[in-house]
């Protein structure tokens, strides 16, 4: 990205305005770089010959920096051997060299000045790029969202070519972090449990600590198994119980189906209902009004098929910039378009799950993206368990996400939930019986967390609400954690630990079973969470 480029392409008459640039902000930064060398150490870093206006200040400014990064002295008459070395001493003139050098000029405000520089230079490079835009709109020679991909490409690079990247003491980063405790600290609803945007599951938050900014979260699970129920499930308790604004990108169902599912979430009205319109008109004045609180909640879909990526970027951008999403919903990742790129399919995955990475990390927001798996789930014998080998086209997606989860459903395969059915609960009561798996966690531990679909209404709700509605558990909690030791040192035989949590009672446990919860093995897995 070159200042020559911009001033180049830019039309001889801009409407009788001047380019922004500030001759003595120049001077006076390129006077502090040559006479102070506390100024150089102090913003040498954040300028660049580009920035500067005029040619004679690129060239002085790419040999202050030049010297400085081969470590060699710099003062006014080295400069000028320099720039007469290479043949820029008579153009810029020794005479102008020379007042520069005498300007009273120190490193007090230089900072500012550097900030104004800065401005100025993008300033004049959105004046190209918006120049650029308006020509080859009017020769109407590539498609529209070619032209626009490549204007927000040279935005966004533009953004980071002049960001301020720099370095902390550990004590300001602490500061930081300690007051972010403070606050989750004081906040009664976490229940200390929670640094990030809470699940509405308790215990996919006690692995968790919640979806945190910046995040990539794949949920993925074959066709049937409700990876979209979850997804609104999800999207439904961040927008209506914690009114936490988010944002739906859906390629698969129309923005009225979305609705219809959390409509029935909503008023708790079966499904099939709203498909064979089994309504009186009693039944939809009840159905409106337990609706209201949903319809107020900051919920915000898009439903454009094969979206792709730059409309997705674009589009979630100006989602956050409105209405400061803190939460983005992709459904599904392998119907998103990865636009200009070339390649195998597996090249296109890759680059989409790059994309939402760096997304969410420029939005500072989680993004939580389905996911398709593979056919081997069900060609498999053994289990029909899911596994990180088992993502679909591109083993890309695993490498970008934060998180993997799983949603695997035994009923689906026509299996009967073993975990349930060795505690005595006949088949006919296990209906709806999940696994949310957690198979990959970048920062944390991975386990198995029981939940259950509603088909009726095609929610998934916890599993202390089953354990609940089957007459079990309802003083208290009775969610266990196990913990997997995965060291070979450990002579356990494979055996599990159960470690129980603070207030769960030993309703799954044998009387005669005994806590060992022994020394910290170095692993952190806290591993399957049966009930």
């Amino acid at each position: 990205m070159s200042n020559a480029k911009s001033l180049a392409q830019l039309p001889q008459n801009t409407g009788g305005l001047e380019l922004p640039h500030s001759e003595s902000i120049e001077a006076y930064i390129i006077g502090s770089l040559i006479v102070d060398e506390d100024a150089r150490r102090l913003v040498i870093h954040r300028v660049k010959p580009e920035y500067f206006y005029y040619p004679k200040h690129q060239e002085i400014i790419r040999v202050i920096q030049d010297l400085f990064n081969e470590g060699r002295a710099i003062d006014f008459v080295i400069i000028m051997e320099e720039l007469e070395r290479r043949g820029k001493l008579q153009e810029i003139g020794e005479d102008y060299l020379i007042r520069l050098s005498q300007t009273i000029a120190t490193q007090q405000n230089i900072e500012e000045h550097v900030q104004i520089l800065i401005d100025h230079y993008m300033y004049r490079e959105l004046a190209r790029i918006g120049y650029e835009l308006q020509q080859k709109a009017l020769e109407h020679r590539k498609h529209p969202t070619d032209i626009l991909e490549r204007a927000i490409h040279e935005i966004t690079e533009l953004i980071q070519h002049t960001s301020r990247g720099t370095y902390l003491h550990i004590k300001d980063i602490y500061e930081d972090f300690i007051e972010k405790l403070h606050e989750i600290a004081a906040d009664e609803d976490r229940e200390g449990i929670m640094t990030g945007l809470p699940s509405g599951f308790l215990y996919l938050d006690r692995i968790t600590g919640g979806w945190k900014p910046g995040e990539l979260i794949i949920l993925a699970a074959r066709p049937g198994m409700g990876k979209t129920s979850f997804m609104l499930t999800l999207a439904y308790k961040l927008a209506v119980n914690y009114e936490k604004p988010v944002g739906i990108f859906s390629m698969e169902m129309g923005a009225e189906q979305l609705l219809m599912r959390l409509l029935s979430m909503a008023t708790y009205t079966p499904m099939q209902d709203f498909k064979h319109g089994k309504f009186t008109p009693e039944k939809l004045v009840k159905i409106e009004k337990e609706a209201q609180e949903l319809i107020q909640a900051p919920i915000y879909i898009d439903d454009t098929a094969h979206m792709n990526l730059i409309e997705f970027k674009s589009k979630a951008m100006l989602m956050k910039a409105r209405h400061n999403i803190q939460v983005i919903f992709v459904d599904y990742l392998q119907l998103m378009s990865a636009g200009n790129i070339r390649g195998t399919r597996e090249q296109e995955v890759s680059a989409i799950s790059r994309t939402l990475k760096s997304v969410a990390k420029e939005l500072e927001v989680p993004i939580i993206a389905v996911s398709q798996l593979s056919r081997r789930v069900e060609q498999r014998a053994d289990s029909k368990r899911p596994q990180l080998s088992d993502l679909r086209e591109s083993g890309a997606i695993e490498q970008d996400a934060d998180l993997v989860l799983f949603l695997y459903r035994p009923e689906y395969h026509g299996l009967e939930p073993d975990v349930l059915i060795e505690k005595g609960i006949p088949p006919n009561q296990t209906q709806g019986y999940t696994e949310l798996i957690i198979a990959k966690h970048r920062n944390g531990p991975t386990g198995t967390v029981p939940i259950r679909f509603n088909s009726e209404i095609t929610m998934f709700e916890p599993a202390n609400l089953w354990l609940d509605a089957l007459g079990i558990g309802q003083e208290e909690d009775t969610t266990k954690i196990v913990t997997k030791r995965s060291s070979a040192s450990d002579d356990i035989g494979g055996d599990e630990d159960y470690l129980p949590m603070e207030g769960d009672s030993n309703l799954f446990l044998d009387d005669d079973e005994e806590f060992d919860i022994g020394e910290d093995s170095g692993d952190d897995s806290i591993g399957d969470i049966p009930f």
